[in-house]
């Protein structure tokens, strides 16, 4: 699936919300694209769209959008 993030500018930024999704239970790994901003991420179980919202919510990110 794909996450796409507003918000990301540097490597910290690409470092930090690969972080915060792979703290989901469920998320197996996680590829930032930092020029395009999104997220590939590939899940070993299903998890639910709110969950990646919710993984960035005290950060200066957010998900934009998510294709599947």
């Amino acid at each position: 699936m794909r996450v796409y993030v507003s918000g990301m500018s540097c490597q910290h930024c690409k470092i930090a919300v690969e972080k915060a999704f792979l703290a989901i239970e469920g998320v197996e790994s996680v590829n930032v694209n930092l020029e395009d901003a999104y997220a590939d991420v590939i899940l070993k179980s299903k998890v639910e769209d709110k969950k990646f919202s919710d993984a960035l919510v005290d950060t200066a990110y957010e998900v934009v959008k998510i294709e599947k």
